[in-house]
């Protein structure tokens, strides 16, 4: 008995429990997401003054690059509507990964994200994509994630700096 069913309910056994494990995979990302927003919340409370702006370098831990991309963004979001920088760094599958989100002021003076994280993205050994206020980036050495964050605070002080 294949799914614990005879093999002509076997299709229609496979359906539900194919439902119920989406089911269970749906809460677990909505809790995931509300757990990411809950630590952007921190994570804002971290932003030092830099130029007209704020401005959040962090290296962080246990996300994926997708959840890097999520808790940049909310992070920026928790910060408010004064000019902002986030940009965060992290190790995952042996890979360093960054991401930068710019507040919409920012992107509407023509700044994209991908500006910030391109010098960045060669020293960890990779590039850097996305367009407009919100870009990634990924490279193959994670060594070196600590001084492609800081380059790209550099970058992001300049930004901030300029008028």
């Amino acid at each position: 008995m294949l799914l614990g069913a005879r093999p002509v309910d076997a299709p229609g056994a496979l359906r539900k429990r194919l439902e119920a494990f989406a089911v269970v995979q749906a809460e677990l990302e909505r809790l995931r997401t509300g757990e990411l927003r809950r630590r952007a919340g921190h994570l804002a409370g971290r932003a030092r003054r830099a130029g007209r702006g704020q401005l959040i370098v962090q290296e962080v831990t246990g996300v994926t690059s997708d959840e890097l991309r999520l808790l940049a963004a909310e992070t920026l979001t928790s910060l408010g509507h004064t000019p902002a920088v986030v940009i965060f760094g992290a190790e995952h599958d042996g890979k360093a990964l960054l991401a930068a989100a710019l507040s919409t002021d920012l992107h509407l003076r023509g700044v994209e994200a991908g500006r910030l994280l391109t010098d960045a993205a060669r020293m960890v050994g990779g590039g850097s994509g996305g367009h407009g206020p919100l870009a990634s980036a990924g490279g193959r050495r994670p060594e070196e994630l600590r001084r492609a964050l800081d380059l790209a605070a550099r970058e992001a002080d300049r930004l901030l700096g300029e008028d």
